[in-house]
């Protein structure tokens, strides 16, 4: 045995301790990122995690309530991810057949997909069942990987592991990105992060695992959303093209080049063929879009990128390559700057040409409208309303990126003191990024915690319904498509449980049968309605027996639940062989559709 040991080839010790280094760093950046990550969501734990998800405000807003269209989306989005994980472990190939807007097919297209946090819901629904607290821990999660790509990038690239700290809080725990969690999917770039960190590696060596990575992290960012996805293409294009003076061809193969194309052409044809098809009969077309004027990056905008992100970022740009990027023997800072500007330009759609008078200039030149230019052109593009997310997304990943590398240079020019220099800079952008009441900071945005999970009653009404062997699409009254009112959210938000389709709909599109629903309801209980939802596929229709919800139209005296119960009560008297009362707790009531002539 220690003649084999002898004969082994030993690791240099230089070698051992670099290694022993970067663990070592590896760790506490680990450690430094889970402690601010769990101090961010601790209102969720300290409220319940089965209970309630995060919303956010700006800190000077009062703290009354949370508005009706925040509440809808985070309802939703905690029924689709915990939806999504439930599909692919039971039946993957019903992605887009989602239960909600029945009886439309391929429903999921009314709507954002968030296929990708679906996916990494997957082992949360697996161990907890909760679809709540899967959505929480799917956001915590979705935080630390965006620190941890951050940090390994920008350790690659300048080997100043505290720079890496630095760059990983300010990207994962930004303002504009937690101000805005209720719409987390939108704000995803980390798979773009990870994107780069592969694309580069792939063309400086050529290896066969950063064609695969590049492909996975790509084909992630596709399913996120379009807003990140759109940002990905404008942020790495310049970048591609860097790449390509730089290293040319020389370490990649056709064959790695095709898998990453093939892979990223698959998850988007798996994606937008369903949308296009559904524009194509004209229910996707949005009629406004929402773009991103210059003076809202100022100090006094709502996507202000915070000083020590515009500090560190200028930086990048004078310290020298080799001091800044250590690990690199090619410079992406000017592309990477290219590419925030165009994704910038795009996001500012028609408001472009107004950055001359936000810097105080005459115009030197007319800049196009890309933006306005691309919804025109590009088939699909006029379904996309969020412009702005667009831009501030890309923008705030790529300064993210070019403050890691000042930050890498102020540190190196620490010299001997460079580890002091990464401590203060750690401490000064975490206490900005987080900005700590008991340092006397007044942040920029609060959390607030929001209790959206279903009563046990409710879950229970479902169960008993399965019990009675009672199953297949209900039709939900009161119910309908809903734009931002949480009340119908209940009925989506409790299929994660039942995993039934429902006629509640909810999405940024409103499905064309939705007027054809509305039309029967009105008419129910009528005979022909029974018969009319019955052809459309539905075995069971659900009424509201008591309002439990505040809703406007309720006091207006648009529906009364009393009433319209009686009816029922009523109709499945007058019609036994249509319909038939099998289940009530006092706050809902069930009844079945029969088939004409059935007992």
């Amino acid at each position: 045995m220690r003649e084999r040991e002898r004969q082994s080839p030993s690791v240099p010790p230089v070698d051992q301790a670099a290694r022993r280094a970067q663990r070592a760093w590896l760790l506490v950046a680990l450690g430094i990122f889970t402690a601010a990550t769990l101090s961010t969501y601790w209102p969720v734990f300290r409220d319940g995690s089965k209970q309630v998800v995060l919303a956010g405000r700006l800190a000077d807003k009062p703290a009354s309530r949370v508005s009706d269209m925040n509440t809808a989306d985070l309802m939703f989005e905690t029924w689709l991810v915990f939806r999504h994980a439930h599909t692919f472990v039971h039946s993957p190939l019903r992605l887009f057949q989602a239960e909600h807007c029945a009886p439309e097919a391929n429903s999921l297209v009314f709507g954002i997909p968030m296929i990708t946090m679906g996916i990494l819901a997957i082992p949360f629904y697996l161990a907890t069942g909760e679809p709540v607290q899967t959505f929480n821990l799917v956001l915590l999660t979705m935080t630390l990987i965006g620190a941890i790509a951050m940090y390994l990038l920008i350790v690659e690239w300048t080997q100043v592991p505290g720079a890496g700290i630095v760059a990983g809080l300010v990207f994962c725990l930004h303002p504009i990105r937690m101000l805005d969690i209720a719409h987390p999917s939108v704000w995803d770039t980390a798979w773009t992060l990870i994107s780069i960190f592969f694309l580069v590696r792939l063309f400086a060596r050529g290896h066969w695992l950063d064609a695969i990575g590049l492909s996975i992290a790509l084909t992630l960012q596709i399913w996120a959303s379009i807003y990140p996805f759109l940002a990905a293409i404008f942020l790495m294009t310049p970048v591609a093209l860097w790449l390509c003076m730089k290293y040319r061809l020389r370490n990649v193969s056709f064959a790695q080049l095709l898998l990453v194309a093939a892979s990223g052409t698959l998850a988007a044809a798996i994606l937008f063929l369903p949308y296009l098809e559904a524009r194509g009969t004209g229910q996707l077309r949005a009629n406004y879009a929402l773009y991103l004027p210059w003076r809202f990056y100022s100090p006094d905008g709502i996507f202000f990128m915070s000083w020590t992100l515009l500090v560190l970022s200028s930086l990048s740009l004078i310290i020298g390559r080799k001091r800044a990027l250590g690990g690199l023997d090619a410079d992406p800072r000017w592309a990477l700057l290219a590419g925030i500007a165009f994704v910038a330009i795009i996001g500012a759609g028609p408001y472009v040409n107004d950055i001359w008078g936000v810097l105080g200039i005459d115009p030197v030149f007319g800049i196009p409208s890309l933006g306005g230019l691309m919804r025109e052109a590009v088939p699909g593009v006029d379904s996309i309303r969020g412009y702005a997310r667009i831009g501030a997304g890309g923008v705030q990943l790529g300064l993210c990126v070019l403050a890691g590398i000042g930050a890498a240079g102020l540190i190196r020019v620490g010299g001997r003191y460079g580890f002091l220099v990464a401590a203060g800079l750690i401490v000064v952008v975490a206490a900005d990024t987080l900005r700590p009441h008991f340092l006397g900071l007044n942040p920029r945005y609060q959390l607030d915690t929001v209790a959206i999970r279903p009563s046990d009653s409710e879950i229970a009404f479902y169960q008993r319904l399965e019990d009675l062997e009672n199953r297949g699409p209900i039709f939900q009254v009161p119910g309908g498509f809903t734009s931002f009112n949480p009340i119908e959210l209940s009925d989506i938000l409790l299929s994660a449980f039942h995993h039934r389709r429902t006629s509640a709909c909810f999405g940024s599109h409103r499905p064309a049968s939705q007027t054809m629903l509305s039309d029967i309801a009105k008419r129910l209980p009528s005979p022909e309605a029974f018969n009319e939802l019955q052809a459309l596929g539905f075995t069971t229709i659900v009424i509201q027996e008591k309002s439990t919800r505040s809703n406007a139209g309720t006091a207006k005296g648009k529906y009364r639940p009393e009433r319209r119960s009686t009816r029922f009560r009523e109709s499945a008297e007058q019609h036994q062989d249509l319909l038939r009362r099998i289940h009530s707790d006092g706050t809902r009531t069930a009844y079945a559709l029969l088939e004409t002539g059935q007992d």
